[in-house]
């Protein structure tokens, strides 16, 4: 496909305004009515799909459905008018009618718009016409040979499995969502009649990983980025005469004992254990990590209330010398906020509270700190009883302190807000 024209064929929901003022927009499609000088058959026909498939992204952009699916079904007549076309401008007359389907998710009509998609494929697949919007379909002329039959079912099978997916999860139907989206090769060459080598080429070709699935969590602290700044800020500028410390709770450190004993490493063998185990009880470690030197105010409790909170920032305000003030870096947590504290905070006034934004422990340097506990003790260990588990924990925070190793952030505010900007803007058309 010609890669100017693949950059505007989608026209696929936008929850942030075109990056070019309107003028521009139009400025710039005035511009690809201009014939070229010396174009060829196919360049005039690639050129004038080119200006009506952005035309139809301008109108759609602009609050004008019905103009925008004009001008996509005006596309596909150029191309069915055209005559003999080569393999990679025919793929493009499936474009426009791709288009009349993110044209129906845009609008919110997700079935249709699915419906549409199984309708082009299953014809593509069979070499036959259809009827789409009272609109007869006939992909038999674009298809003149086996290598042109394969590249037009991949591109349907592709929009299917993308925009398909996004379709199914605009009408809630999230389960066809997910079972759209996740396949081994095996199976969606079983599926869509392509050999599992052509379809490991279309999922590097597309980027696309649907045997894979991740984790993701957004804030939606009406504060996330004043906090960001201000936690970010104390990272990159801690004040001067203070220390600056990290703090959280590890909530229900279990005691576990394995069934078995543990298989120590060996050569060509990874350490082993069992899988069930007994479980003797739980902890709570309360943790101070120091941004500026590495080191770690620790202390252990059974049960995890505004009590035990407040006995941690006693020992935090004993082990801080007396001069310096304290900055401490926390979560939202409902122990971090209950009246006793704010009463003791407010006698200590040395004290400074800073807290992330909700959902956002990854700012949180303390937690990092935490993965290496559970890393390098925890998950490897075996705990017969509580007491035996919370002795192990606090030889683990000596050892640290007698060589610790501060963490150093490196990103912005400016930098992490940014990120965050682009994923949401990635993001934003998967029916958030």
């Amino acid at each position: 496909m010609n890669p100017t024209i693949a950059e505007r064929i989608p026209l696929v929901c936008r929850n942030k305004p075109p990056g070019l003022p309107l003028q521009a927009r139009i400025a710039e499609l005035t511009a690809l009515t201009v014939e070229p000088p010396g174009a060829d058959h196919h360049q005039r026909v690639a050129r004038a799909s080119g200006a009506l498939n952005f035309a139809a992204l301008i109108a759609s952009d602009t609050g004008l459905p019905d103009l925008a699916g004009d001008l996509c079904w005006r596309q596909h007549k150029i191309f069915t008018e055209a005559g003999a076309l080569t393999q990679d401008i025919a793929v493009m007359a499936l474009m426009p009618l791709v288009n009349i389907a993110r044209l129906l998710i845009r609008e919110g009509d997700g079935n249709a718009a699915y419906e549409l998609l199984q309708q082009l494929y299953r014809a593509a697949q069979q070499r036959s016409a259809t009827i789409i919007r009272d609109h007869e379909i006939d992909l038999a002329p674009l298809i003149q040979n086996h290598h042109d039959h394969r590249k037009i079912c991949t591109e349907l099978w592709v929009a299917l499995l993308i925009d398909g997916a996004r379709a199914l999860a605009r009408e809630g139907r999230w389960t066809e969502a997910a079972d759209a989206t996740h396949w081994s090769r095996a199976s969606m060459a079983k599926r869509s009649g392509l050999s599992k080598s052509s379809i490991g080429r279309i999922w590097r070709d597309f980027g696309l990983k649907p045997h894979q699935a991740d984790t993701f969590k957004l804030s939606t602290d009406p504060l996330f980025v004043e906090k960001v700044v201000d936690v970010v800020g104390l990272y990159h500028n801690p004040p001067d005469k203070a220390v600056v410390l990290c703090t959280d709770e590890k909530s229900q450190i279990q005691a576990l004992d394995r069934s078995q004993p543990v298989l120590r490493m060996m050569p060509g063998m990874p350490e082993r254990r069992t899988h069930d185990y007994a479980r003797h009880g739980t902890t709570t470690l309360l943790a101070a990590f120091n941004i500026e030197d590495g080191t770690v105010i620790g202390e252990l409790h059974r049960q995890h209330r505004a009590a035990e909170f407040k006995k941690f920032l006693i020992t935090i305000d004993k082990r801080v010398p007396p001069e310096l003030d304290v900055h401490l870096i926390c979560d939202n947590y409902g122990t971090h906020k209950t009246p006793a504290i704010k009463t003791w905070l407010a006698g200590h006034p040395r004290f400074h509270m800073h807290f992330t934004p909700t959902g956002s422990s990854w700012i949180n340097q303390v937690e990092r700190w935490f993965g290496y506990l559970t890393d390098q003790m925890i998950r490897r260990g075996v705990h017969k009883s509580v007491q035996t588990l919370e002795k192990q924990i606090r030889d683990w925070i000596s050892d640290w302190n007698d060589n610790p190793r501060p963490f150093v952030w490196k990103k912005t505010a400016e930098e992490i807000l940014e990120s965050l900007a682009r994923y949401c803007r990635r993001i934003s058309d998967a029916a958030h």
